[in-house]
């Protein structure tokens, strides 16, 4: 069964090449299809379009959570968006932070909800201890500017990997197959009709640091340490990588089903969409625009 594996690998490289290809064109029209229904790449949840904000503490939780009060909420009051996060202090929880999509005309019809929701969930074991406003132009900017913080990101890291390979083709790859695992992550993400949340901006930031470590420890197995055989250099990369990733997934999953956190949920799920995407785009796309030009370059297949 490997060896077939490896077979079909090494004979079929150029058509697994297509298949990053592939995904990368159908996350575009994922793409387009949201900024046409909802005028930007993705939808975003009221963490990143503004709202209300109200910090509730609770007392008595009656074997109760934050996210009863937010399914309980998306009942009575289906036509918002909400984003909760626990409050703990030492481990205990003690609260919990919830935001909603509220203008100032509706602030005190949701509030008598949201007071009857919360009486019917803790009793008088609760207190609204502040609430706070969100404007949308200031949540837009911060989604803009991490956006635009992204793409410097992306600059600068092409400058750094083309100093220390010192080639245009590999270094070119190596950024390509970065903006294929985000451009892939967020078609997804958007296929799934998810709401992203700061907490899935921050997922983005760091899936750009994990679309890179495998391709640069492919790139360098191939390119700086010189193998003899370009095949046996990318399997040599690819046991690392595998493991790499593979115990990445793992955890990942775990946390998924062992977190309550709406957040957390999110972070893991874009992770987990990234990293399978970055399997994809390393091992297939990568290695094969790498075995070409090597190839050309003379060095044995």
């Amino acid at each position: 069964m490997k060896e077939s594996l490896k077979k079909f690998y090494e004979k079929k490289y150029k058509i697994l090449m297509i298949i990053p290809f592939i995904l990368f064109g159908l996350a575009i029209v994922s793409i387009a299809f949201t900024m046409i229904n909802y005028g930007d790449v993705v939808q975003k949840d009221v963490s990143l379009s503004g709202g209300i904000s109200y910090d509730i503490r609770v007392d008595n939780w009656n074997s109760k959570t934050s996210t009863d009060v937010v399914n309980e909420l998306m009942i009575r009051y289906s036509e918002k968006t909400y984003s909760v996060t626990d409050l703990k202090n030492f481990g205990e929880r003690i609260g919990f932070s919830l935001m909603v999509d509220l203008d100032s005309l509706q602030e005190e019809e949701f509030e008598e909800i949201l007071n009857e929701v919360l009486t019917s969930n803790f009793n008088e074991g609760y207190s609204i201890a502040s609430k706070s406003n969100m404007s949308g132009t200031i949540a837009d900017d911060f989604f803009k500017t991490t956006f635009k913080f992204l793409i410097y990101a992306f600059l600068f890291m092409g400058a750094v990997v083309f100093l220390y390979f010192r080639k245009f083709a590999p270094s070119v790859s190596i950024i390509l197959s970065s903006i294929f695992d985000i451009i892939i992550t967020i078609g997804f993400f958007n296929l799934f009709q998810m709401k992203l949340s700061m907490a899935g901006v921050a997922a983005i930031l760091m899936l750009v640091g994990y679309s890179v470590d495998t391709n640069i420890l492919l790139t360098t197995k191939l390119i700086k340490e010189k193998p003899k055989n370009i095949q046996d250099g990318i399997y040599d990369a690819m046991k690392t990588g595998l493991k790499m990733t593979s115990t990445t997934i793992g955890v990942l999953i775990a946390v998924f089903f062992v977190s309550q956190a709406p957040a957390i949920k999110q972070i893991v799920t874009i992770l987990l969409i990234g990293l399978i995407v970055d399997l994809m785009s390393t091992w297939f796309m990568n290695a094969g625009i790498l075995k070409i030009y090597l190839s050309k370059k003379g060095v044995k297949k």
